[in-house]
């Protein structure tokens, strides 16, 4: 899910949140926001809801503000099929990353791709700026690497 907001007035101390059903999936300050101006927020992976009944939230909590007010608009629902994995070199290092979005993968890697004799990789990935991002040095000549589904 993703939509639009708009908060007008003076926030003080308070947090702008959405959820469903009782749990929280995203916080922002209401220091970070500028009044009166659209903001868009990240995707959210709400997979787990998918098919049932749900009662979405949109608040402002901490208690503090008065005159404080927000606008939800445009909320969209993606279907989002298998990540993309995006590979960069610089010199000798190589960069893999792929849409935070896409939780629950694992980076695996092999030299043979003939062969069922994949690992996984030991770096854990970085988030940064709505990907997750593995960097290595090149050790071999050939490697191959995959997301798979945990």
């Amino acid at each position: 899910v993703q939509f639009n907001y708009i908060v007008t007035g003076e926030g003080q101390n308070d947090s702008f949140m959405f959820g469903i059903n009782g749990t929280n999936l995203f916080s922002i300050e209401t220091s970070f926001l500028s009044n009166g101006e659209t903001n868009q927020s990240q995707l959210i992976n709400v997979k787990y809801w998918a098919g049932k009944t749900n009662e979405l939230f949109f608040g402002i909590l901490g208690g503090t503000s008065t005159n404080y007010t927000v606008s939800v608009e445009n909320i969209r629902f993606y279907s989002i099929g298998t990540p993309s994995l995006k590979i960069s070199q610089t010199n000798s290092t190589i960069s893999l990353s792929w849409p935070s979005i896409m939780n629950g993968y694992l980076l695996e890697t092999t030299t043979n791709i003939m062969q069922q004799n994949w690992i996984t990789e030991t770096n854990s990935p970085t988030l940064f700026d709505e990907s997750f991002t593995v960097t290595n040095p090149i050790a071999d000549k050939t490697r191959f690497y995959r997301l798979r589904k945990l």
